[in-house]
């Protein structure tokens, strides 16, 4: 069998919502002095890819509350041509997210909007516009960590769900994927992650709201992804991990299989 690397990490529903990038970022403020490597802020990642060859540059900026409210991206090809969008975060006086949106050149193509229950969590989430939207139906576990969000068409008809496991330390170690729409619903296969023992610059306050809004979940784990298999098979192998002195990633290689070609990503992870 070969393996898609992207089907875990996106969403499964023709990949439509959005066209999420692969989750890059960097925080810019001209009043903070960067400090080298050694600091807990991620405000900058630069992810270059061998099967595309472009590279992948994105910026973080932060409100007075140390909340995500903005991602600034740029795609860079080998020509050397510049695709720029971004991803705005609007929240409540309660630091709540209220709102996602993304634009391109200036202009919103797509925005979320959130239904919460009693204790606050998302519950629900709206893409509009709703020609072209979908609603995210999300669950819980005791551990306030998601376990199933379930996914419909705008015309109200499911199209499909997954479920999530966790192990001790709370990281997402397993998805199954179901798909259906006017069809029987089946799944479309388990993914599973192996991680290490250091800390996710993700995971940290600031993003847990606006990763589970991207509908990436699997990084909300407190620690670094260092394999993904689909049942027995490796898909993609994140490697070479290197950290600074406070614990948080510097950098990665990543391997993945395409067909029968495996090729490799580099990251790298700036912080403040």
């Amino acid at each position: 069998m070969n393996v898609n690397h992207n089907q875990a990490m996106k969403p499964f529903y023709y990949a439509a919502i959005a066209g999420l990038a692969l989750f890059t970022a960097c925080q810019k403020n001209s009043s903070t002095v960067y400090n080298g490597n050694n600091g807990d802020k991620l405000f900058k990642t630069v992810r270059t890819s061998e099967e595309i060859g472009d590279t992948l540059v994105t910026m973080y900026y932060f409100n007075n509350q140390g909340l995500d409210s903005a991602e600034v991206c740029t795609t860079i090809s080998n020509s050397g041509s510049a695709d720029l969008y971004s991803r705005i975060f609007e929240y409540d006086a309660d630091g709540k997210l209220a709102k996602l949106s993304y634009t391109s050149n200036g202009q919103i193509t797509q925005s979320y909007t959130f239904n919460r229950d009693v204790n606050g969590r998302i519950v629900k989430c709206n893409v509009n516009p709703a020609g072209s939207g979908l609603t995210y139906a999300y669950a819980y576990n005791s551990s306030n960590q998601v376990i199933a969000d379930t996914i419909y068409a705008n015309d109200g008809q499911l199209a499909g769900y997954r479920t999530y496991g966790y192990d001790s330390k709370g990281n997402q170690v397993n998805q199954e994927t179901f798909t259906g729409y006017y069809h029987p619903i089946q799944s479309d296969g388990t993914f599973i992650w192996k991680f290490d023992d250091k800390i996710n610059p993700y995971s940290v306050a600031g993003f847990h709201e606006a990763l589970l809004a991207m509908d990436w979940t699997q990084m909300l784990s407190p620690n670094n992804a260092t394999g993904e298999y689909a049942g027995t098979e490796i898909a993609n192998i994140p490697s070479a991990y290197q950290y600074n002195s406070s614990g948080y990633p510097t950098s990665y290689s990543a391997k993945y299989l395409e067909g029968t070609t495996w090729y490799t990503d580099k990251q790298e992870f700036y912080y403040r």
